[in-house]
């Protein structure tokens, strides 16, 4: 139990945002294969302090949350992929053509889950995705992944 508390300590303590100066354009990840990921979105987190992002190794899983200010009425999808020790995860986000909205500002918490993953050190992109836009890395780090 001691050392799955220490390798949850490892896995946020490296966790950063990619520049002092704010996210940088995200790179292709060649050879990379699909995975499995879910996503779920909930509004109405506090806007103090935002963005924020936490992960967390979980057996045979990466578990992301990145609390995010953004428009009115998102919606959100995630993919995955993986590179050899590279897992990277994707959130795109976009209006919802068929809500009405207010005009405002807005938090969203987006929790991903990459599973299917086997044990060992991984390096995390999480990448956010907008249409129009350029993809941009908003965190990365290291994470051990437990049997």
């Amino acid at each position: 139990m001691l050392l799955h508390a220490r390798l949850s300590l490892l896995a946020v303590a490296f966790l950063c945002s990619c520049s002092d100066s704010g996210p940088t354009l995200a790179e292709p990840l060649p050879d990379a294969t699909p995975i499995a990921v879910s996503l779920s979105t909930t509004g109405g987190i506090p806007l103090a302090g935002l963005p924020r992002m936490s992960v967390s190794p979980v057996p045979g899983a990466i578990e992301v949350v990145w609390d995010v200010e953004i428009g009115p009425c998102m919606l959100a999808s995630a993919t995955a992929k993986r590179a050899g020790s590279i897992v990277q995860i994707e959130i795109e986000q976009h209006g919802n053509p068929l809500a009405n909205c207010v005009a405002g500002r807005y938090a969203y918490r987006h929790v991903a889950r990459a599973t299917g993953i086997v044990p060992g050190t991984y390096q995390l992109r999480l990448i956010d995705v907008r249409i129009g836009v350029p993809a941009v890395h908003v965190g990365r780090g290291t994470v051990a992944v437990l049997p």
